[in-house]
């Protein structure tokens, strides 16, 4: 049970980890590519402006994914 819980923390670690980045990227300008990219959209509304970064979620995703399989290869027995 041991063996399955830690990968499982590790994740749980990294998706917070991306969810604060993508949080604090909402307050600072400046971060290379995040809205740079093509797919990601902004909505200007009278209210304010609404931001989808779809393409740097999927490119984030993906990376954490090849991370994740990497270390659990590397951690495997």
């Amino acid at each position: 049970m041991n063996d399955l819980l830690t990968p499982l923390r590790l994740l749980a670690a990294l998706l917070v980890l991306v969810t604060l980045l993508f949080w604090l990227t909402a307050f600072v300008d400046g971060i290379p590519l995040v809205g740079a990219l093509p797919g990601d959209i902004e909505v200007e509304l009278p209210t304010g402006m609404v931001y989808l970064p779809i393409t740097t979620s999927l490119l984030a995703a993906l990376l954490l994914t090849a991370v994740a399989t990497a270390i659990q290869k590397l951690t495997r027995k």
